[in-house]
């Protein structure tokens, strides 16, 4: 609780500060306290690797709600120490063991807390606009059910240069949206959702191993070839304890530069005034008897 009858402005600069698992050091900013709300304005710390920017309200008029309003900005801080400072989000299917890297954010987000600060997950959202550099997913259970479709032993120690995404969380919801991951097994695209309950749902499109020959037949459209490689669209279902990996014939990914490249040669072809030709359906389909052991 927050009294009614305190009111003050604090010109902070604290050199070291440790709470459980989270330590901090150079911390420079103003705090105000008045009418039942906690304001912090600008403040500054260095933790984890890297730097935090903070603002936000506190308000605690409420007698049985804590509301929270915050907004952070986060350079290269170790991915891996955020997890290990806030345990990992109470969850243990992706924790600090399985994700390395630099990541830079901006957070903005609504925490509300009981009398007694307990979380109320009902009404969280945040929004995350995050960019992770020099990244690595190590023995990630998904990513190793893979193994029967892509080739490359790398997924227990899949490396990728930077990830892009902005991460929506919303009625116990975490959303992925389409993401381009450009590892050392080439790219894979990635959308889903993952919800507080640990259901998941993430839909892929992998580099395919140890394609023979075109069969129209079998695949239902989860198979598409490009220039380059061919690739397969996979789905992930289930829980994080007992989850499936099968192959997603209703096609909700596309690749983000094979749409590019392809809207790109369309509004050439409409500036030089050529005929469009008709739309051809190219999907390769799979043998299921030549490819997979189920």
């Amino acid at each position: 609780s927050i009294s009614p009858y305190i009111k003050f402005d604090l010109e902070s600069e604290i050199k070291n500060l440790a709470f459980k698992r989270f330590s901090a050091t150079a911390i420079i900013g103003d705090m105000h306290v008045a009418d039942q709300v906690l304001k912090a304005d600008r403040i500054r710390l260095k933790s984890s690797g890297g730097s935090m920017l903070l603002s936000g309200d506190v308000d605690a008029k409420s007698r049985n709600d804590i509301k929270i309003n915050a907004a952070a900005t986060f350079k290269q801080i170790n991915i891996d120490s955020i997890f290990y400072t806030f345990e990992n989000f109470q969850q243990d299917f992706l924790t600090d063991q399985h994700l390395k890297g630099k990541l830079n954010a901006q957070v903005s987000t609504f925490i509300l807390l009981d009398k007694n600060l307990n979380f109320k997950s009902d009404d969280f959202t945040a929004t995350i606009d995050a960019s992770i550099s020099n990244g690595r997913l190590i023995n990630f259970e998904p990513m190793l059910s893979l193994s029967d479709y892509v080739k490359e032993a790398a997924l227990a120690n899949l490396t990728f240069g930077e990830l892009n995404n902005t991460i929506q969380i919303k009625n116990k919801i975490i959303y992925l949206p389409e993401m381009v991951i450009k590892s050392n097994i080439s790219e894979i695209l990635l959308q889903g959702t993952h919800t507080f309950d640990q259901h998941i749902n993430y839909r892929l499109l992998v580099p395919l191993k140890n394609y023979k020959k075109e069969d129209s037949d079998a695949a239902f459209g989860a198979i598409e070839k490009s220039d380059a490689y061919t690739k397969l669209y996979l789905k992930i279902i289930g829980t994080t304890d007992n989850f499936d990996v099968s192959w997603d014939g209703k096609r909700s990914l596309k690749s983000v530069s094979e749409r590019i490249k392809s809207e790109g040669k369309t509004i050439k072809k409409i500036i030089k005034g050529e005929e469009l030709p008709e739309k051809n359906d190219t999907e390769l389909e799979l043998n299921e008897e030549e490819y997979f052991d189920w």
